[in-house]
C-alpha cells in the first residue's frame, strides 16, 4: 500500500486491493491510502482516494467521515470555493432527509456520527472564517463567512427534529438561523 502512496496511484490501488482481497478488503486498504495521504500532505490525492471510496460505497456508514475529509482537504489547500461546495454536498448527501440517511436509519450510532461530523464541520468553518475576517477584513473572507452562516442554517433545518427549545433559548444567533431555515421550507 506504502508502494502506491508514494506513486500516486489512486485507481490503480483500488483495483489492485480488489483484485487481491476482494471489496471488504480493498476498502479498507483504500481507507488506509487515503490516510496516508493525508499523513503525506497529498491533500488533492487524498480528495481523490476519499471520492472514490463514496462513490464506489455511498451508502456505508462511514461515507459522511469520508466526505468530511474531503472537506478538510480543501480547506489545508485554503481552497474556500470548494470548502463551502464540499461542505453543501455533505449536508445535503448526509441529511436526516437524505438517501444515505434512508439507508442508515436503523444504524442510529451512523446517524448520529454524521451528525456530529457535519454540525462539527459547519461550527469550525464558521468560528474560523468569522476570526479571520475580523483579523483581514476581507471581502472574501466576510463573504464565505456569510455563506458558512447559510451552512449552519441548512444544518439545522436537516436536524431540526433534533434541536431541542433549550438550545435556541441559550444561543439566540442559532435561533434565528432556525426560524429562518424553518419559515424557508
Amino acid at each position: 500500500m506504502l508502494s502506491f502512496a508514494q506513486v500516486d496511484a489512486v485507481e490503480e490501488a483500488r483495483d489492485y486491493f480488489s483484485q487481491v482481497g476482494g471489496k471488504e478488503k480493498s476498502r479498507s486498504l483504500t481507507i488506509k491510502l487515503a490516510n496516508k495521504y493525508v499523513e503525506f500532505g497529498k491533500n488533492e490525492l487524498s480528495v481523490r482516494t476519499f471520492r472514490l471510496l463514496i462513490n464506489d460505497w455511498p451508502d456505508h456508514r462511514d461515507a459522511p467521515m469520508w466526505q468530511d475529509n474531503v472537506v478538510a482537504a480543501y480547506y489545508r489547500l485554503n481552497d474556500k470555493p470548494r470548502v463551502f461546495k464540499e461542505t453543501r454536498r455533505m449536508l445535503e448527501l448526509y441529511g436526516a432527509r437524505s438517501p444515505w440517511a434512508k439507508k442508515n436509519a436503523d444504524n442510529r450510532h451512523a446517524l448520529d456520527a454524521a451528525y456530529e461530523v457535519t454540525e462539527g464541520r459547519v461550527r469550525e468553518l464558521v468560528t474560523n472564517y468569522h476570526h479571520e475576517a475580523q483579523k483581514t477584513k476581507s471581502d472574501e473572507t466576510t463573504s464565505s463567512r456569510r455563506t458558512s452562516t447559510r451552512s449552519t442554517s441548512t444544518t439545522s433545518r436537516i436536524r431540526s427534529r433534533r434541536t431541542p427549545a433549550l438550545l435556541l433559548r441559550r444561543d439566540p444567533v442559532r435561533a434565528q438561523f432556525f426560524e429562518e431555515a424553518s419559515s424557508s421550507t
